[in-house]
């Protein structure tokens, strides 16, 4: 098994933000919808791994103090550390006998079946085995949302670990509550890593929203252009929002920037549906045909003063 930190190109002091941050990056480019490269899988499969060793705070302590042991079935800490207290060692697997260790932690040989008691199943005596819960899987999930609007299924495909330490492809059909906020969290029992029990599927979810409009908590932000005439004389404007086009009256003599409110367009919160907020932008014709200099000229003409008057430090 490769170093975590190496697999994701962090330092071992790297912040978790850091952390999730390169991991996000490397995911995105070798997932394999993203990247047609045979390898990619792989490599897709190992940042996973990596992330699942060291993305969250308790397992990345375990890894750093233990090594590759801490990803053994079974293992705890506590008896781990008492072991090496009484000379076995285990700093990044020097000294370390296995079968001593596991055998010390489970009472017998690693290995056997599962037993509901000292004595095994049939209470014969022999080894036991034990068994592992899985793993949590953290996945960033983009949905669109009118998707969660209407309230309609969306198919999560993501990759989960297994006790052998392989990584298998599944997926996941899950619909997003409305009360969801951007970057808010789902958890899908029993979707997780493979063991008894299975962990749990965890959503980060975001909206996929289009291009000109951010989020900014609940309510949406929409860079709308507008023409020069329609910044002048003001009046109705047709304004798409997530529930349909609606009709917008804008003021006479806009300036670039100039804020409107529609109510209740925003995103879905705990709060109920945040706002939409239209960001007037008026923009010129593209080109640079006589017509739109002279054009431009007569406007130059009509202003009172200078228009950065007063702008200033």
């Amino acid at each position: 098994m490769r170093d975590p930190y190496k697999v994701l190109g962090v330092s071992k002091s790297a912040t978790s933000d850091e952390i999730r941050k390169e991991y996000r990056n490397l995911a995105r480019k070798f997932h394999p919808d993203l990247n047609s490269d045979p390898a990619a899988s792989d490599r897709f499969k190992e940042v996973n791994q990596a992330y699942g060793l060291i993305g969250e705070e308790d397992k990345r302590k375990l890894w750093d103090e233990f090594g590759e042991l801490s990803t053994k079935p079974g293992f705890n800490a506590e008896q781990a550390r008492a072991y090496s207290n009484m000379g076995g060692g285990y700093g990044g697997g020097a000294n370390i006998n296995m079968d001593d260790l596991l055998g010390s932690m489970f009472g017998g040989g690693f290995g056997g079946g599962f037993s509901g008691g000292p004595g095994g199943p049939q209470g014969g005596g022999g080894r036991r085995g034990f068994v592992q819960g899985g793993d949590d899987v953290r996945v960033r999930l983009s949905v669109k949302l009118a998707t969660v609007l209407a309230q309609e299924s969306t198919t999560v495909n993501y990759l989960r670990p297994e006790p052998n330490g392989n990584v298998v492809s599944d997926t996941a059909k899950v619909r997003v509550p409305l009360g969801t906020p951007e970057g808010g969290e789902l958890r899908v029992r029993g979707k997780g890593g493979a063991g008894h029990p299975p962990g749990d599927l965890l959503l980060e979810v975001h909206y996929d929203l289009p291009e000109g409009v951010r989020a900014e908590g609940s309510d949406l932000v929409m860079d709308l252009p507008i023409t020069i005439l329609e910044a002048v004389r003001g009046g109705s404007i047709e304004v798409p929002t997530p529930d349909g086009p609606v009709r917008l009256k804008a003021p006479p003599g806009v300036t670039g920037g100039q804020r409107l409110r529609i109510k209740d367009r925003g995103l879905p919160g705990k709060g109920g549906r945040g706002h939409l907020y239209v960001v007037l932008r008026p923009t010129l014709p593209k080109g640079d045909a006589p017509e739109l200099l002279a054009a431009a000229e007569q406007l130059e003409a009509l202003y009172a003063g200078h228009v950065r008057e007063g702008v200033g430090f």
